[in-house]
């Protein structure tokens, strides 16, 4: 399943009082965020990603992700520990003249699933150690 989130964060926003906002996401396991930092941020926004207590990203925990159009796409493979699993995003804006906008998407799939990409993963790095690669 892939789920959408436009996460905006008003000017003058600081990190010490960041917005906050969540996503719910239904699935086993949440297999990759794909995060895209439009031109503008300049460097001046972060985010935060959090499951609980636990920052998910960026690692480790306490920083942010920061950019200026960048399009990151990142695998996680974390097991959602409900079906119905609420995340915190967590973000500042020291812009003063504009607001920012983050967008999110993340895609669930079954345990089935993961665990084939996994043992796929595994045996490719395997086939390339014997390849001397």
């Amino acid at each position: 399943m892939l789920y959408v989130k436009y996460f905006t964060i008003q000017k003058s926003t600081p990190s010490s009082n960041p917005k906050t906002d969540s996503i719910t996401l239904v699935g086993e396991v949440l297999e990759r965020v794909v995060i895209l930092i439009p031109s503008g941020h300049v460097g001046l926004t972060g985010l935060q990603v959090y499951y609980g207590d636990y920052q998910l990203i960026p690692q480790p925990k306490g920083e942010w992700l920061k950019g200026d159009n960048v399009l990151l796409s990142i695998p996680i493979m974390f097991e959602l520990p409900e079906y119905e699993t609420t995340l915190k995003l967590r973000g500042y804006n020291e812009d003063d003249t504009y607001d920012h906008t983050f967008y999110l998407y993340f895609i669930t799939v079954s345990r089935e699933t993961a665990t084939w990409q996994r043992q796929f993963i595994n045996m490719l790095r395997r086939l390339l150690r014997g390849l001397g690669v």
